[in-house]
């Protein structure tokens, strides 16, 4: 008897400390019109002795006031949190909502917790399986509160779609031009040399690089688009929930709002896939670019290197020795774009990585470069030599080509172990041959 009076008086405070929470939340909740909560948390996993005259059940009430022989669309929906949240919320005396057997919603003032057995809360949504929806016995119980925030958070994702927005566009913008100067590098590439083996061959094949580089930028904007389309699709229907809410005025329904607050949730979601997109997309062209990027430079590297060919007579060079695998790069230059590719040959001096050298090239806006190894020296005569290609000046400016040249290590060329190296041309390429 002591026990079952202990129970009462418990229940007692309960609901008397509800309805106080609930007084001082009423005066606060004329802004929300005809809903009167605004969030929810899951608070128990709990066998929920609350009789049923004290319950609101979602089956029995959801559509009250339709027509006869028309048909409720919520009842055909599958239950989860947030579908009995959006019915609970609209009845201003309920403070907590309950969901049992994975599709039983029902609200109420106050939950009467059963003290011992039950078993777990382990029955999945039938609307969403990933959320527990009680258990054979026990119902998932959840608290309503009213936090005012509701055009806080529209504004806040807002301002997360318009932040995304504005870093997704440049770094598209980059890509593209990466993409589509990347190919005219390589379609601009028309040596007339290939037939030369191995080192027109070597010459020749540096188009596919750039052409599977520029694929790679390709495929970084295609994802930057995807995630324009789904943050794009998402704001559109944050606007048309918005403005059903506000039209509605105060005879707003809890679908309404909760139609509203799951376009919030989508647009935060998109952007922070768009950011991520933007990113990744970012990450892919400063790899892609490396060196050309221009951000470490030594100084006076062109004290450590010298130009192959004959650029103050109009000749630019082209090495035909093999690239370090990994060391090839295409990106966006910069004044420090071939100082920069200088430095990274200087810093390589052990193993596979030795560089001895780097061809560069530039386009309009981009700049590529690639660095050697010291294999496919020649030996046209007593000491070993450096095969070039010689372009003329002529042959350059009709392939469009801003810069092309071939940059070696003083050290390598003055202090080889088997002597100091020469240059061997392997041919002059002109506009006429």
């Amino acid at each position: 008897m002591a026990a079952w009076l202990g129970i009462v008086a418990l229940l007692v405070q309960v609901n008397a400390f509800s309805l106080r929470r609930g007084s001082h939340r009423l005066q606060r909740q004329g802004s929300c019109r005809g809903v009167y909560f605004d969030g929810f948390s899951r608070v128990a996993c709990e066998t929920d002795v609350t009789p049923p005259e004290h319950r609101l059940y979602f089956k029995e009430h959801a559509c009250v006031g339709m027509p006869p022989g028309s048909s409720c669309r919520l009842q055909e929906l599958g239950m989860t949190p947030s579908l009995c949240f959006d019915f609970c919320r609209q009845h201003k005396d309920m403070k907590f909502f309950g969901i049992e057997y994975g599709r039983d919603c029902y609200c109420g003032v106050y939950f009467h917790p059963k003290s011992t057995g039950g078993g777990d809360c382990n029955l999945p949504c039938e609307g969403d399986n990933k959320e527990m929806c009680g258990g054979p016995e026990k119902s998932s119980l959840f608290e309503m509160h009213f936090c005012d925030n509701a055009a806080e958070k529209v504004s806040m994702v807002k301002d997360m779609a318009t932040e995304a927005h504005d870093k997704a566009g440049p770094v598209k913008k980059d890509a593209e031009k990466v993409f589509e100067e990347a190919n005219a590098l390589s379609n601009a590439w028309q040596l007339g040399v290939c037939s030369i083996k191995p080192q027109g061959v070597l010459a020749c094949s540096l188009n596919k690089g750039w052409v599977e580089m520029g694929n790679e930028a390709n495929k970084a904007v295609n994802e930057i688009d995807k995630a324009v389309t789904v943050l794009e699709k998402a704001e559109e229907t944050l606007k048309e929930a918005e403005t059903a809410v506000t039209d509605a005025g105060d005879k707003v329904t809890g679908e309404q709002a909760g139609k509203q607050d799951q376009a919030v949730e989508a647009v935060k979601d998109a952007s922070v896939s768009l950011t991520t997109a933007t990113e990744h997309v970012d990450t892919t062209l400063s790899t892609l670019a490396g060196p050309v990027a221009g951000e470490k430079v030594m100084e006076k590297y062109e004290d450590h290197f010298q130009a192959l060919g004959d650029p103050d007579k109009g000749w630019h060079a082209i090495c035909a020795l093999e690239p370090i695998k990994g060391q090839s790069y295409v990106g966006l230059k910069t004044e420090s774009s071939m100082a920069a590719c200088a430095t990274l040959c200087f810093s390589l001096i052990t193993g596979t990585d030795h560089c001895v050298g780097f061809n560069y090239q530039a386009i309009e806006d981009l700049a590529a470069c690639q660095l050697l190894t010291e294999k496919g020296l020649t030996k046209p005569a007593l000491s070993k030599s450096v095969p070039i290609f010689e372009v003329s000046n002529s042959k350059k400016e009709k392939m469009g080509l801003t810069d092309l040249s071939c940059y070696t290590k003083k050290a390598f060329m003055g202090s080889h172990p088997s002597g100091p190296l020469q240059t061997e041309v392997v041919k002059q390429i002109t506009v006429d041959r």
